[in-house]
C-alpha cells in the first residue's frame, strides 16, 4: 500500500507541476500581448509625416 501511494502522490505532483507550468505560459503569454499592443514611447510613427520626400529622390 505504499507503494501505491507514492506512485500517486508522484503523478499528483506532475499534475500539480504541470498546472503550474501552464498557468506560468499563460501569464507570460499575457504580459507579452499587452506590452506588444502597447505603443513604446519612443516609437516614430514616419508614415504620419506630412513632408513630402518624393523630390529628394532623383533618378
Amino acid at each position: 500500500m505504499v507503494i501505491a501511494s507514492a506512485a500517486l502522490s508522484q503523478e499528483k505532483r506532475k499534475r500539480l507541476r504541470n498546472i503550474a507550468d501552464n498557468a506560468d505560459r499563460k501569464a507570460h503569454n499575457l504580459c507579452l500581448n499587452h506590452t506588444q499592443a502597447t505603443p513604446n514611447a519612443e516609437y516614430v510613427d514616419y508614415e504620419d509625416e506630412e513632408a513630402d520626400c518624393s523630390s529628394d529622390i532623383s533618378e
